[in-house]
């Protein structure tokens, strides 16, 4: 979500793994072997469904994943709200709470250049961006640095008894994300991490993750793996065309709507993924919330969800909405103060035209 405003704080990130030294190892060797050891799916899997039961920002949930050669799709349980993701034949889609079916393009270009510049130095080539720089004592893992043009960088942990991957280092925009893996167990010919956890060393953000079942299978289900449509529409209109209650000030546009019996003043912001509510409206509304998690947006600030039953706005309204709630303090001028955001799940939803 943008558009909050906050004091900018500024945040340093260790360049690298702390107490790595020199080991005799080789990458050839480490990658050769670390393949030996992951396994190889069984020629006759053609998809899998996995189900797992999640920890993220203080909930706990299930999620189930479907996976068929390079296409998968994802299905996330989280308290009240869920969502799924998923790639078909090269798509990549995701659909939120809301009904929204959206896909997407380079969503994560840094981390597929490191999975083929790994994919490269395994093969030997020489120029893919991957060094082993040496090992370490607590994890006791050799440790490669993933460094591709354009990559993200990243140092992954190969455990110095098994060559299996136990821990993963990346640093994203700044921020350091550490993914451990452990429990690993034989499944369909590979071995597996049975147990990953997740962290960016900020509050709220841990994730814990445990596998419940894999089941195998010689067969697709295209359905499943196709992207789908919208699940439904949350904006509903009185008529073909309404007018909404709506100002404009200098470059901003502010619609009133009604929330819970009480009048609410909303930006419409083309540049917001969803639904943002200031988090001191939502409480005195008496809206229940959801979750926590730490964001960053041009400071550091905890958000949670929130399903509203109804946002009113003359003739049209939302219905069963997820909304992201968090501090958010703007005044179009001196008479409007502003207690949110209206993005992507409102302006997708209808036509909009601004006379």
């Amino acid at each position: 979500m943008i558009g909050l405003l906050f004091a900018v704080t500024l945040e340093t990130t260790p360049p690298g793994p702390p107490l790595v030294h020199p080991t005799s190892e080789t990458l050839a060797h480490v990658l050769a072997q670390a393949k030996i050891a992951a396994g190889t799916l069984d020629s006759d899997v053609k998809s899998e469904l996995e189900v797992w039961k999640i920890a993220r920002n203080g909930l706990s949930g299930s999620q189930t994943l479907l996976t068929a050669g390079d296409d998968f799709r994802t299905d996330t349980t989280l308290g009240p709200s869920h969502d799924a993701r998923g790639r078909y034949h090269g798509t990549e889609w995701h659909q939120d709470y809301n009904g929204f079916t959206v896909t997407e393009t380079g969503v994560h270009p840094g981390q597929e250049l490191d999975e083929t510049a790994l994919a490269n130095a395994a093969r030997g080539q020489r120029e893919s961006g991957v060094t082993l720089i040496g090992e370490t004592d607590s994890p006791a893992a050799y440790v490669l640095e993933v460094a591709p043009p354009r990559g993200t960088l990243e140092y992954v942990f190969f455990d110095k008894s098994s060559y299996l991957v136990i821990r993963r280092w990346r640093v994203i925009e700044g921020v350091r994300w550490i993914s451990s893996y452990s429990d690993f167990r034989a499944t369909a010919g590979e071995m597996r991490a049975w147990r990953v956890q997740r962290s960016d060393g900020r509050a709220f953000n841990d994730e814990d993750d445990v596998l419940q079942s894999v089941t195998p299978s010689a067969t697709r289900d295209e359905a499943r793996l196709q992207v789908p449509p919208d699940a439904r529409n949350p904006v509903a209109l009185s008529g073909d065309r309404v007018r909404l209650p709506a100002k404009i000030l200098a470059d901003r546009i502010i619609l009133t709507a009604t929330i819970g019996g009480r009048k609410v003043n909303l930006q419409l912001d083309s540049g917001a993924s969803g639904i943002l509510l200031d988090r001191s409206v939502a409480d005195a509304l008496k809206i229940q919330t959801f979750g926590r998690s730490t964001e960053a947006t041009a400071g550091t600030y905890v958000a949670s969800s929130a399903i509203v039953p109804q946002i009113v706005f003359g003739g049209a309204r939302l219905n069963d909405v997820e909304v992201e709630t968090a501090p958010f303090v703007l005044w179009a001028d001196a008479s409007t103060p502003v207690a949110g955001l209206l993005g992507f799940d409102f302006i997708a939803g209808c036509v909009i035209a601004i006379d």
